[in-house]
Formats: C-alpha cells, sequence, structure tokens
C-alpha cells in the first residue's frame, strides 16, 4: 500500500478522518504506533489508558485501534494521533445515526397514521398500563384504551404482550394520538338479559360498591343491580352500609324488577343483616383458608419443579458423561494401536537401558537402607512429639476439678462478644512457616488473636473478658437464653447440631420481636414434638409467615457439630498444610489479573464492602463498582472467610482441642451448666459458689 503524501496527511486531519493504527511499543509520555506506513506518536494522555499500569500488563501494545490525527509537521517530521478524539468521533457518529433512525421512525409511523380511520378494526398487542387506561401497539402506532373500552364489567388490564383485535374510536390528527375500543367488538349482554333472568329469580351476586343509598352488585359483567337501601331488612337510615358490606362479597338476593331500556336492575336481599353477619363471616374465614391452601399447594409445587429441574440436570450429566467415556473409549483404543507399532523398537531401547540403570540400582539400594534407618529415628522422634500434644489437656483434666467443656460455636461468641476495637493484642496468627499473607483487617486480626489466647491460656483470657463480654444472640428466636457448659465433651447436648431461626429483619423494623418470641412460645406450648418433627415445623414456618405478613419464612440457621477428639502432630501439620494451599491460592487470585491486583491491594483488608452497596470501593479500574464489588465477594467467601475458620480450628487443635474451662469464670461470663450433665443440686452449688467468688474476678488484667 503506497503511503499518503503529506498534504493527504493534512486532509484526514482536516476531516478528522478515522483510521487504525498499531501501537508497537510505549515510551516516556505515550506510544509509537504505525499509521499509513508512517512511524506516529500517541499521546498518553490520548490513549485511555492508565500510566499507572506496568509496561508488562499494558493491553495496548501490539493491538490495532482507531484513531485520527491532530497534528501533522514536515520539517522535521512529525505524526500525532489520538484515540480519545477517535472515541468521542465515533460517540458522535452512533448519535447521528441513532438520530437518523429516529427521523426514520417518525416518517413511518406519520405514514401508517394517515392509512388509519376510525370505525377500522386493528390487531393490537398490550405494552403497558397507566393512569387508567391501557397502551397497545399496532405496527409503529400507539393506541390507548381506557378501562371503560376493555370489556364488559370490571376488566383487568391485559398483560404485556398479549394480543387483540379492537376498534378505532378517536383520532387526533394534530397529536397523532388514537383511542381504542375491546369492549365494542364483543356481544351486549343487555340484548339477550331477558332469555337469563326474570323478576322474582333468586341469585348470588359480587357487591361492587357500598354506597350512602344502597348497594351496588355485579349479576355478570356488564350486568349491574341496584340493592337499594330500603329494601335491606335491618337498616335504617343510620346505619353505614361500609360497615355491612364489602367489595367482592357474595350476597344472595331475589330480582325485584328489569328495565331493559334503562339498563337497571333493582333487587332486594334474601337475609337481613344479622344473617348477612354470620354468613360473611363464614366467607371471609374460606378466603383465608383458601389464601393458606393456596401458600401451600405454591410451596408444593416449587418443591416439585425444584425436583424435576434437578432430575433433568441429572440426565444431562449422565448423557454428557456417556458421551465422554465413548470418546476415552476411542482415543485409548487408537493409543493402543499406535503403542502396539511403536513396541518393538521400544523394548530394544530398553533393554540398552536396563543395563545402565542396573548398576545406578546397585547405588540406590545402599542409599534405601540408609534412609530407613533415619525414617524408624524420625518416627521415635514424631510418637515423642504426640505425646507432648496430647499430655498437657490429660494434666489439665486431672488437675483442674473444675473443668467444664464448651461447644465450638459458644468459644467462637466469647471472642465475637468481646469488644476488641480499644484492644491492642500482639502475636502472630499464622503459623510458623505459613506464607505471608496481608489482607486481614485490625478487627480479623485482633479477633484471631483474642481466639488464640483463649485456646492457648483459657483462664487468663476469661478472667481478663469478665464484664466485657456479650454472650447471646438477639437475631435469633432461641438466641435469649444463656448458653450451657457440660460436665463431659461427650454430652449428647454438646454433641448436637446447631439449629435456631432468624428473626426476620421486618420483625425488629416493627418492634415486635417480643410478639413474635411470644407467638412461638404459645406454639412449642401447644405441641412440643415441633423442634423434634421437620414436616410439623415446615407447616409452623409457613404459619408464621402468613400469621406475620412476611414475604418469606424465617431463616433455618444449621452447623454440624464437629464433635472433640484428641489430635496428633499429623493432623495439626495437615491443617498447617491447609492454610499453606489456601494462602498461595488467594494470593494467586489476586494477582490472576491486572484489575484483581489493582482491587485487592486498595480494598483487600476490607473485602467485606463487597457484599453491601452502603459501602463504597476504591476503584481506579475501567470496572464498574458492581463488578468490583463481586471480585470482593469472592475474595472473602472463597478464601478469607475459610482461612479465618482454619485459623480457628488449628489454635483449637493445637491449644485446647476439649474446649476445657473452669466452671466459675463460665458462669461469671453468663453461662449455665447443662440441665442434662448435672443435677438439680449441682447445678445450684456451682452457682452459688461463683456468685461469691465473682466479685473477686480482676477485669484488668491482661491476656
Amino acid at each position: 500500500m503506497e503511503r499518503p503524501s503529506l498534504a493527504e496527511l493534512n486532509v484526514l486531519c482536516d476531516n478528522k478522518t478515522l483510521i487504525n493504527a498499531h501501537f508497537v511499543r510505549r515510551n516516556n509520555g505515550g506510544y509509537t504506533a504505525h499509521v499509513l506506513g508512517y512511524i506516529a506518536f500517541l499521546p498518553g494522555s490520548h490513549s485511555l489508558i492508565s500510566n499507572a499500569i506496568p509496561i508488562d500488563q499494558d493491553t495496548l501494545i501490539d493491538t490495532t485501534a482507531p484513531v485520527i490525527i491532530i497534528e501533522v509537521r514536515a520539517e522535521p517530521f512529525k505524526l500525532v494521533v489520538s484515540r480519545r478524539e477517535a472515541k468521542n468521533t465515533l460517540a458522535l457518529k452512533a448519535e447521528a445515526e441513532k438520530e437518523a433512525a429516529a427521523i426514520e421512525k417518525r416518517a413511518l409511523r406519520t405514514e401508517e397514521f394517515s392509512r388509519v380511520n376510525i370505525g377500522d378494526t386493528v390487531e393490537i398487542t398490550a405494552l403497558y398500563s397507566k393512569a387508567g387506561s391501557t397502551t397497545f401497539q399496532a405496527g409503529s402506532l400507539r393506541i390507548k384504551i381506557s378501562k371503560a373500552e376493555l370489556g364488559w364489567g370490571d376488566t383487568n388490564f391485559p398483560p404485556h404482550g398479549q394480543t387483540f383485535p379492537c376498534v378505532i374510536i378517536a383520532k387526533d390528527t394534530e397529536l397523532q394520538t388514537l383511542e381504542g375500543s375491546i369492549k365494542r367488538l364483543l356481544p351486549d349482554p343487555w340484548i339477550t338479559i331477558s332469555d337469563r333472568y326474570q323478576p322474582k329469580q333468586a341469585l348470588i351476586v359480587r357487591i361492587k360498591n357500598p354506597v350512602k343509598f344502597g348497594v351496588f352488585a355485579e349479576i355478570e359483567p356488564g350486568i349491574d343491580c341496584l340493592i337499594h337501601r330500603s329494601q335491606i331488612q335491618g337498616a335504617d337510615s343510620l346505619t353505614d352500609l361500609n360497615q355491612h358490606f364489602s367489595i367482592d362479597n357474595r350476597l344472595p338476593i331475589i330480582i325485584e324488577s328489569i328495565d331493559t331500556a334503562n339498563r337497571r336492575i333493582s333487587a332486594s336481599p334474601i337475609m337481613n343483616l344479622m344473617q348477612w353477619a354470620y354468613l360473611r363471616a363464614s366467607q371471609q374465614e374460606n378466603t383465608d383458608l383458601l389464601s393458606q391452601i393456596a401458600s401451600i399447594n405454591k410451596l408444593t409445587d416449587d418443591l416439585k419443579n425444584d425436583f424435576q429441574q434437578t432430575e433433568i440436570d441429572n440426565n444431562i450429566i449422565y448423557n454428557e458423561l456417556i458421551i465422554e467415556n465413548l470418546a476415552l473409549e476411542e482415543i485409548l483404543r487408537l493409543d493402543a494401536a499406535e503403542i502396539k507399532k511403536s513396541s518393538i523398537n521400544e523394548v530394544s531401547k530398553l533393554s540398552l537401558a536396563n543395563k545402565k540403570l542396573s548398576g545406578e540400582l546397585q547405588k540406590l539400594q545402599a542409599q534405601v537402607e540408609e534412609y530407613e534407618k533415619n525414617i524408624k529415628q524420625l518416627n521415635q522422634k514424631i510418637k515423642q512429639q504426640e505425646i507432648n500434644i496430647v499430655a498437657p489437656i490429660e494434666v489439665v483434666e486431672a488437675e483442674n476439678k473444675n473443668a467444664v467443656y464448651i461447644t465450638f460455636s459458644n468459644a467462637k461468641r466469647l471472642v465475637s462478644g468481646y469488644d476488641l476495637s480499644k484492644e491492642n493484642i500482639t502475636g502472630n496468627v499464622l503459623p510458623e512457616n505459613s506464607p505471608q499473607y496481608n489482607h486481614f483487617n485490625r478487627l480479623e486480626e485482633q479477633q484471631l488473636l483474642a481466639f488464640q489466647k483463649l485456646c492457648k491460656f483459657p483462664e487468663q483470657y476469661l478472667n481478663s473478658a469478665a464484664n466485657r463480654v456479650r454472650i447471646g444472640n438477639g437475631n435469633m428466636l432461641f438466641g435469649s437464653t444463656a448458653p450451657a457448659f457440660h460436665s463431659s465433651p461427650k454430652c449428647e447436648f454438646a454433641l448436637s447440631d446447631y439449629i435456631n431461626y432468624e428473626v426476620p429483619e421486618k420483625i425488629k423494623k416493627d418492634g415486635r420481636e417480643e410478639d413474635f418470641r411470644n407467638w412461638w412460645a404459645q406454639r412449642f406450648e401447644e405441641n412440643p414434638k415441633y423442634r423434634d418433627d421437620s414436616i410439623l415445623m415446615h407447616s409452623l414456618l409457613t404459619r408464621c409467615q402468613l400469621f406475620f405478613e412476611l414475604e418469606t419464612p424465617p431463616r433455618r440457621v444449621f452447623a454440624s457439630n464437629q464433635g472433640v477428639k484428641l489430635v496428633t502432630h499429623e493432623e495439626i501439620s495437615k491443617i498447617e498444610s491447609q492454610i499453606t494451599v489456601l494462602i498461595k491460592n488467594a494470593v494467586a487470585y489476586a494477582s490472576s489479573t491486572q484489575n484483581h491486583e489493582i482491587i485487592l491491594r486498595l480494598n483487600g483488608k476490607h473485602s467485606y464492602k463487597g457484599n453491601s452497596t452502603k459501602y463504597s470501593v476504591d476503584n481506579p479500574t475501567l470496572l464498574s463498582d458492581e463488578e468490583v464489588r463481586a471480585i470482593l465477594r469472592k475474595y472473602e467467601s472463597d478464601y478469607k472467610k475459610i482461612l479465618i475458620s482454619l485459623l480457628q480450628t488449628y489454635y483449637l487443635s493445637k491449644y485446647n482441642s476439649k474446649l476445657a474451662f473452669d466452671h466459675s469464670l463460665l458462669i461469671a461470663l453468663g453461662f449455665k451448666p447443662c440441665n442434662s450433665c448435672f443435677s438439680t443440686n449441682e447445678r445450684a452449688i456451682m452457682l452459688h459458689h461463683s456468685s461469691s467468688k465473682s466479685k473477686k474476678i480482676d477485669d484488668d488484667l491482661p491476656f
């Protein structure tokens, strides 16, 4: 391709013509690019790329993009281009194309409008409903239909996308608006009314509107009747009919007269006001019951749909596995044939290699014997270390007769309930040989160190935590009672799973927590089996949702109990290895892309910001804030939370795997003796003894 002349380059510059540039390298202040056979310069301020990005991660290098020439100089020759101006030109071009399309659309609508006349029947599609009317589409035209013209009687607005025939009843040429009617294409129910209804005929009608002089009711869509106040037995001039009749109530009546010419029907109720009150109450109970049945049926249908979808997914996976197995069998068959062809040549080569290896094997045999001796010595050392690890726990049990046990979740509550904002606990949260990890914020680090101190020096921690730890969880249905400690780590309640239910935000917002807990207490008093029977509990949750008008039932919180066991050196080493692998994976994720590295360098310590839009995030990248929050959410859930849980398990396994503590310290913090482990007399003695000692606890002891 022949290079354009200097004059032609000036024409391209004046006309702001879009041309392609290939960027070959980055230099001081910008980029070097190939443009139309020339060497051009792209200033950094016109590149749309941040100068903070390292050169090895620059996505513009070795790519082609549209630019505009902004400067041409002859002596010395200089050609300057801009991506920023190209972007502006493309935006103006897109806007012009959009405006041209709008003009063309308006012209088409004007042409179609001129062809439509009053009385024409057209096919229309529902778009949206607003302010008592529905807007429909017919080609490029918009047609409005009022609610009264949608059909005979009280007709609901049609759903989006539904199609109907309609007749044009009004046309405004100046505003180019059309009005239509679906009702006028439907049969008039008053024409054949004498075939269906006669005076003295008994019917059940739907109440539409109680008014001062009577009650209007619907016999069928398009045909209404009036029940005058004078026809209602038990009602006088002061009776408020709105207190006795509600919209959509079903009322038995007798037709008194039919005036077809004026389209009027008068009627009287079959029963007096007192009889009607009993019938109305019965209708309301049936309506409530049907509503509950509908909710239960919907839940059942949802479960069935989920089950069917699971079966479909399983079938798809099964078919994919069959296809993969067939493909693998074919690959293995081809590989076997290829191996068979080359096996003869390989055998001769291997025979020569075996001769060489035989001498080396003899040398290795001597080394293996030496290694076996070393392994025996190492095994003896490991066994001794296991004894050293397990022994302190057994000594605590032997020496401390006051030792009792708590669950892992209650141990974490001893730390989560402690206000650590003003503490400054020092130490190392990671095992000795773990890689470096710098994404714990101060609160997370203090909580981990506090849990480490709780496991390592429980008595010292609990003395310091007295009167500072808040035990209990008001967010849970069963969170208001005191947690328990046990005489043995094998107590059935210590080993049981944790099951609870969250108090919904709507209940807390409305200030109805006491009503909520009382309602549940009454249900458990009526039937104590609710908590142990999952089917009964599911029905009770549905009743709770309906009673308190919640969007969803209270959320179930479940955590399986890990039990209590003595750990060996190999198991602690395994946890250390898991911590090392998880940190490496977290670092790999943080450096997987340039955006990940920038985002997590600025927000890694506060990755919780990804869980809510109320927190602002530092975002110097081209990603949206929501994309940044998605990266932070994944980092928080897949790496940091798991790492915190692993470290807690590590501290527990290494220092206090049985979670053994002095019972008097736990009582001072709000714990109570387990009703299963201790007799009534034992519990009373422990509580009395601990209350007399609680005054001696020093709140200011260090960790």
